[in-house]
Order: structure tokens, then sequence, then C-alpha cells
């Protein structure tokens, strides 16, 4: 993929650019990323030694002399950012509010073989919004503007290629088992963002004692998070009843679901094993309103008949703690 000069105001378009690569995803191994830089110096026409490479004409030639597949073209269409952080407010903005900061990009994904548009998106971001959507970048970034940036070029990333996103899942915490200290260590420093850590403590904990059932399925929820979900799933699978309790179970279901997340992100197929629960069958609707038919009462069993009866198959817990429809 080839990245055009984004348009607009030069100052944040070149902070643009630069976030733009260092937030490359990184799920995305096999994308190649040619800069702006590296399109100008391939383009058969420079307008002028300070002129930069913002004519889409002269961005799809130098993007198929770099055998791109694609290009993204980017402009700044309003922005409302604090001069005092050595960002230039752009036009259409009367106010700067500090805090309150503003920034509207529209981007276009072209295929560079049929010259064709094949995605367009506007991004609209303020401070506010940033900060909650990506709260790593608050401790990360402490200008708010130049955070703002940064945000603005992951909300890009998002609509190309598959991206991070916050999830959260509940980990066993141990208290009278073998292994309890490092399992709850691990615990800490998940909590603090280091599951490569995590994960070893939890493995070293399995291995030492291996009825220690919640540093096996924590162990299981760190392998899924360095994408690891068949490991993951076979390490659920050592977690069995009576030893196991509601969680792990429903652990299984949550990695099942971000399995094929994962599986329909990538374009990958079913995998070897298959899931762990079953597709959920496809009705007809319309099929099933026609094929139904009106009840005869004539027809039903004689027992239907007696106020209270407990039908046949019935277990009598079952029928006693039915709700009582009225």
């Amino acid at each position: 993929m080839a990245i055009g000069t984004v348009g607009g105001d030069q100052d944040i378009a070149a902070q643009l650019e630069q976030a733009l690569m260092r937030q490359r995803p990184s799920a995305r191994a096999d994308l190649a990323l040619i800069t702006p830089q590296q399109l100008k110096a391939v383009s058969p026409i420079l307008l002028a030694s300070t002129a930069s490479l913002d004519n889409e004409a002269l961005s799809m030639a130098a993007a198929r002399i770099a055998t791109a597949d694609f290009l993204l073209l980017g402009d700044v269409l309003s922005s409302n950012l604090n001069q005092n952080s050595g960002v230039v407010t752009a036009e259409f903005d009367n106010i700067n509010t500090t805090g309150n900061e503003r920034l509207l990009t529209s981007w276009r994904l072209i295929d560079v073989h049929t010259s064709r548009a094949v995605a367009t998106r506007a991004v609209s971001m303020n401070t506010a919004v940033a900060d909650e959507t990506y709260p790593d970048l608050v401790e990360a970034i402490p200008d708010a503007s130049s955070r703002l940036v940064v945000a603005s070029a992951r909300e890009t990333w998002r609509e190309l290629a598959p991206s991070v996103q916050r999830d959260q899942v509940e980990l066993m915490i141990p208290w009278l088992q073998l292994g309890a200290i490092p399992t709850r260590s691990g615990i800490v420093d998940a909590h603090q963002g280091r599951w490569d850590l995590a994960e070893q403590k939890w493995r070293l904990a399995t291995r030492r004692n291996p009825l220690n059932i919640a540093a096996r399925h924590n162990l299981a929820i760190a392998q899924a998070a360095r994408e690891d979900f068949p490991g993951a799933k076979q390490m659920l699978e050592k977690v069995s009843w009576p030893l196991s309790t509601r969680l792990p179970a429903e652990s299984r279901f949550w990695l099942d679901q971000r399995h094929r997340q994962y599986h329909a992100a990538h374009g990958l197929g079913k995998p070897q094993l298959g899931w762990s629960f079953p597709d959920p069958p496809q009705l007809d609707h319309q099929e099933l309103a026609t094929s139904a038919e009106p009840v005869n009462i004539d027809e039903l069993p004689w027992w239907t008949a007696i106020p209270f009866a407990k039908p046949p198959g019935w277990r009598w817990r079952d029928w006693l703690l039915q709700p009582l429809v009225l």
C-alpha cells in the first residue's frame, strides 16, 4: 500500500503521515507500506523542489511505478488544535479551547490497477472521544493535540486492516491452592499489561502444580492474547469438571468467538479441528410461518383438561418450578 501526501494544513498533514507509519497494524505483518517520500522519489514528474506530491494523477503514476496495489489519499478538512502545542490551527474554526481540540479528515483507498476508489471514510475525532477510545495514548502522549493526531491515524487504519481492540475477560483467582502465589502474581502483571511475564508465571505454576485450575485457565487467556487460539483451546480442554467452575465454560465460548473473528478478519477458512461450538442453524422464518397449523382442541391429550396436571415426561421439580402464567 502506498500512502500519498496528505492534503490540507501541511503541519497537521505531516504529523498524520508520520502517525500512519507508526500506527501500522501489527496484525498485518504482510502489509508493505510505501511512504510519501518514496512515492515522490519515483514520481515521473516533479512540480517543484518544494512542492509535495499532492496531485492524484501524479500519485497514481508513482504508485504504479512503485508496484503498489493500493493508494491511500487523505485530506485535512478542518481542525481546531492548540497553537501552544506546536500545531498550527487550521481555518473553519474561530474558537480554540485547550482540551477541546477537533480534527476532521477524509480518506480514499484507490485500487492502483483499476484506478477506482474501493473505500472512502471521513474520520472525525475530538479530544474526549480520542481519550475514551484509546486510553493507552493518554499516558504515552501527554500533549492533547499530538494525541488527537495519533488517534485519528488509528481510526483510519481500523477501516483498512484488522486492528487491535480492547476486550475484557475474567481471570480465575486462586485461594487455597498449591501455586496460588505465582498465579496471583501473574494476575497483577496481566492487569498492568505485562502479559508475557504473566504467561511465564502461569506456565511455571501449571508445571509445578498440574491441578492448579486457575493457572491453566489464565494461561489459556494469555495464549489467546498473543493470538495462539488453538493452543489456548487445548489448554482449556484440560480444565474439566469436577475441578473446574463455571468460568472456564464461559471462557471457552469467549475464546471460540474471538477465534472466529480472527479467522474472518484475516480471510482464513475454518480451522482443521473445527469450532468449539457449532454454527447456529439457518432457519427459514417464512417457511416456518407458513408450515404452522392451527391446534385442534379435540385432538389434545386427555390430561390437558385436568387443572394443574403434570404432563407425561415432565419431572415434578420442573413442573413445580415452572413460571406461573396468569
